[in-house]
């Protein structure tokens, strides 16, 4: 009975020393470091409400405004030029992207003039309107204060003219900034010869020259060589073997 009277007891004061215990409600969990403190309840923010974070917000990109400019050349052709870094005594600095945009300038021409300034070699590519469709050239410009370059539009040959000039587009050759402004652009008609080789001759020498392809050379005879077989010293049988002018 005693015995009895003594288990009661100890199970009466481990009752009073374990928080909770009678009263319905659960022991506080055990953590992993073995305390038994419970975990802190999460904090319930009022609705709308956003936590506040360390991380900065981030903020929807916007498109950077582009920059032109209208150009006028020394003989009256308008166009607007774009994708430049900078802008100073009407030459544009740029590395790549620059752009002059003639606004499809009217004009039969089979032969483009433009005049720049340019303190590093520049690649151009020249688009135009060419039987209803776009077709761009590409030309290579050395560094010059007051330059002068020409050439014949690609289908000179075929006898087909352009009707519209579209755009410019710049470059520097070198990968670094270059500083550079078109001054003047005249387009115009060439006629080509009626016929496509003309003959230099003298006692000795026949050079031919290919008017159609820009002035090749494509005959060299040697009146002396005595060979009857070998009448034309430049091989004919493919354009890149024969002979440009430098």
């Amino acid at each position: 009975m005693k015995s009895l009277k003594t288990a009661a007891c100890a199970a009466l004061a481990l009752c009073v020393l374990l928080p909770g215990c009678g009263q319905g409600k659960p022991a506080a969990p055990r953590t992993s470091s073995g305390t038994g403190a419970a975990a802190p309840a999460a904090e319930t923010l009022p609705a709308g409400t956003k936590p506040e974070t360390d991380a900065p917000e981030l903020l929807p990109e916007t498109e950077k405004e582009e920059i032109s400019v209208t150009e006028i050349t020394e003989n009256g052709m308008e166009y607007r030029a774009s994708g430049y870094e900078s802008r100073e005594n009407g030459r544009f600095r740029f590395k790549t992207g620059f752009l002059a945009e003639f606004g499809e300038y009217a004009a039969s021409f089979n032969h483009l003039t433009i005049g720049y300034c340019a303190d590093g070699p520049v690649k151009l590519t020249v688009t135009y309107v060419e039987n209803g469709k776009e077709v761009a050239d590409t030309v290579y410009l050395e560094a010059a204060e007051n330059g002068t370059f020409g050439f014949l539009t690609a289908s000179f040959a075929k006898g087909v003219e352009a009707s519209a000039l579209l755009s410019v587009g710049a470059a520097s050759c070198t990968g670094k900034a270059v500083d550079f402004a078109i001054t003047d652009v005249r387009a115009e008609t060439r006629e080509a010869a009626e016929q496509p080789t003309l003959y230099l001759e003298n006692d000795r020498f026949k050079v031919g020259l290919n008017m159609k392809w820009g002035g090749v050379t494509t005959c060299i005879d040697d009146k002396t060589r005595g060979i009857d077989a070998l009448t034309n010293l430049v091989n004919q049988h493919g354009i890149g073997r024969l002979i440009q002018q430098s």
